[in-house]
């Protein structure tokens, strides 16, 4: 898939999850699932590169595999990244070091994922929105990953942020100039939290794929507008990498503070 066309994904995410109408007044807003459809292909979307990451002091990470993941375009052909990559802003725990890799992406700076997992969609649309996902080796019933970023498309974020944070549905409502059926997200999560009101935090369960954990960020009101999201289903024998992922996730994100208008 190239950028122009994913453009048109992110753009119409709530449409392309396919919901479907639960009552005159509601719509189901479906969760991400597994990546498995619009993958991309290796050496035509997408190269990667063995790289070295440094954390934020500049001192090697040795002990954690590291790849840059360079982007083809249909106009500007394969992307031009330097050797020299932007340091590590999140702790890598030492005790999880064996069992996680480092992937670099320019729309999204690093990730930190299950060692051993493979990179199958890295798309990026020509308004800066990204998607990378990752599943285990043996497949996403086993395991996946997925980070989106959204910077530009403001019809975007509200599609996404919509039954997720307060205010979103009548903010799209407004930008589409009409009244729309509320959403019932599906499936149900096992719970929902708010550690700001920049953020919010659940967790749900899907058909052959272990129990999903998201963490996702938006902000509208702000200069800089922005959804970003990362979703990972992990077997609960990984529920330490698990954590160490989402911590690392957490600590990159901006603050409610950061957002506001300098």
């Amino acid at each position: 898939m190239t950028r122009c066309n994913v453009v048109v994904v992110l753009c119409l995410w709530l449409a392309a999850l396919a919901p479907a109408r639960a009552s005159d007044t509601h719509v189901e807003r479906h969760l991400p699932g597994p990546p498995v459809s619009n993958l991309s292909r290796p050496g035509e979307d997408f190269r990667l590169a063995t790289v070295q990451a440094r954390d934020a002091q500049g001192q090697p990470i040795p002990d954690v595999p590291a790849q840059r993941i360079d982007l083809r375009s249909d106009l500007d052909g394969w992307e031009q990244q330097g050797d020299t990559l932007p340091p590590i802003h999140f702790d890598v725990p030492a005790a999880q070091r064996p069992s996680l890799a480092l992937f670099y992406a320019s729309p999204v700076g690093w990730m930190l994922v299950p060692r051993d997992w493979k990179l199958v969609r890295a798309v990026q649309g020509i308004d800066g929105g990204a998607v990378f996902s990752f599943t285990a080796a043996r497949g996403p019933v086993e395991g996946w990953l997925s980070v989106v970023s959204i910077p530009a498309c403001v019809g975007c974020m509200y599609q996404e942020a919509d039954g997720l944070f307060s205010g979103a549905h009548d903010k799209l409502d407004k930008l589409l100039g009409q009244s729309t059926p509320a959403p019932i997200l599906a499936p149900n999560p096992d719970k929902i939290d708010h550690p700001s009101a920049c953020m919010v935090e659940f967790g749900y369960r899907l058909p052959a794929s272990p129990a999903v954990r998201t963490v996702a960020f938006f902000a509208d009101d702000a200069y800089d507008p922005q959804f970003r999201q990362l979703t990972l289903a992990a077997p609960k024998t990984q529920a330490k990498v698990v954590a160490a992922i989402l911590g690392a996730y957490r600590q990159v994100l901006p603050t409610c503070k950061d957002m506001s208008s300098p």
